[in-house]
């Protein structure tokens, strides 16, 4: 009878182990682009290193130029990943915040707590979703982060002023836009931090359509043109250029 139950003992346990291991969190690997650089982020939970610590996790970002960063992350209620990163080579160290999504995540990354530039990082095997996006109204070419800066200067009033645009495109086809400025006359000068828009994208025929909700009224941004580090965009008020920074 002893060997019975024992023999029952260690077949329940052998069921609830595995069962477990089903469930557990391994290695994620993820694809993006770091200013034209090709890399892939990995993820582990700490289980993985023997550390107890509850939703902490372990990452590694590798670079196809040879960079390596090191992350060091917890999970909060928000299923968002909160934590820091090294520059192997040189130490740095910046912030950064993950936020995962259907086809991968978002890793916005900074100085400090505001970061200030994000990277969609996409899941192995995402390049056929990119594809995808091409026969339902999406680009893939402007999936990706955008900047353009705008100057104007008056020699007789001394008055100038400088507007610095940043136009992220994602690949679930939201987006966000956000526009800064400063200016001045003389020994007068300030800034003005802009303005934050987030909304959605799709193109059709070429041209760059973007809204406030999903369901339209879309706003026709003009055709464009685009290779890997450009998008030019044709509008009636002249071409803008759009430099890209991710």
């Amino acid at each position: 009878m002893k060997c019975i139950i024992k023999t029952l003992r260690w077949f329940l346990a052998l069921l609830i182990s595995q069962s477990l291991y089903a469930q557990e969190f391994t290695t994620r690997v993820y694809t993006g682009d770091i200013n034209g650089i090709s890399s892939t982020l990995k993820l582990e939970p700490g289980s993985l290193h023997n550390d107890e610590t509850e939703n902490r996790f372990y990452g590694i970002i590798l670079g196809s130029d040879g960079s390596t960063y090191i992350l060091l992350g917890d999970l909060n209620e928000s299923s968002q990943l909160i934590g820091s990163a090294w520059d192997k080579f040189t130490a740095q160290e910046f912030k950064f915040l993950i936020e995962f999504n259907d086809y991968g995540l978002n890793f916005n990354f900074g100085l400090n707590d505001s970061y200030g530039t994000t990277i969609n990082f996409y899941q192995e095997g995402f390049e056929a979703q990119k594809q995808l996006f091409n026969k339902v109204g999406l680009d893939s070419q402007l999936i990706g982060v955008w900047r353009r800066t705008e100057s104007f200067s008056d020699p007789i009033s001394g008055f100038s002023y400088v507007i610095e645009e940043t136009l992220s495109l994602f690949g679930d086809g939201t987006l966000l836009f956000r526009s800064k400025s400063a200016g001045g006359n003389g020994g007068v000068t300030g800034t003005t931090p802009g303005q934050q828009l987030n909304g959605y994208w799709k193109t059709e025929n070429k041209a760059l359509f973007t809204s406030d909700l999903p369901t339209g009224p879309w706003v026709n941004n003009g055709n464009y043109l685009v290779d890997p580090n450009n998008m030019m965009l044709k509008q009636s008020g002249g071409n803008k250029l759009w430099n890209r920074i991710q």
